[in-house]
C-alpha cells in the first residue's frame, strides 16, 4: 500500500503569508552604527572625565583650607602654646588628615 502525505491546510491569513526577511544592512550601515556606537562611548567617557576632574578640584580646595602653612601660622599666633609643643606639632601637621579637626 502507498502511504499518503496529508498535508495541514494553513488555519489563518497570518500562516498563509511567507515570513518577511530581514533586510541585509550593508557594509554602510555596520560601519554607521559602529560609529555612532564610538561616539556616544566617547561622549560617556568624556563626561566621566569631566566629574573627576571636578571631584578632584573640589578636594584639593577643600585640602587647601587645612594647608600646612595656615595651620603653622595659626599655631605660631597662639601665645599659650610652648615652643616644645609647637615642634611636636609641625611633625603632626605634616599628615594632610591630622591638619583637619571637625
Amino acid at each position: 500500500m502507498p502511504q499518503r502525505r496529508v498535508v495541514a491546510a494553513p488555519r489563518n491569513k497570518e500562516e498563509k503569508e511567507p515570513k518577511k526577511q530581514k533586510k541585509s544592512i550593508g557594509v554602510e550601515g555596520l560601519i554607521g552604527r559602529y560609529l555612532d556606537m564610538r561616539t556616544k562611548q566617547a561622549e560617556d567617557e568624556a563626561t566621566q572625565l569631566a566629574r573627576e576632574k571636578e571631584a578632584h578640584l573640589t578636594k584639593e580646595k577643600e585640602n587647601n583650607d587645612f594647608s600646612i602653612k595656615k595651620c603653622i601660622s595659626i599655631l605660631s599666633s597662639m601665645v599659650e602654646v610652648t615652643k616644645e609643643e609647637k615642634a611636636k606639632a609641625y611633625t603632626v601637621f605634616k599628615n594632610a588628615e591630622n591638619r583637619e579637626v571637625l
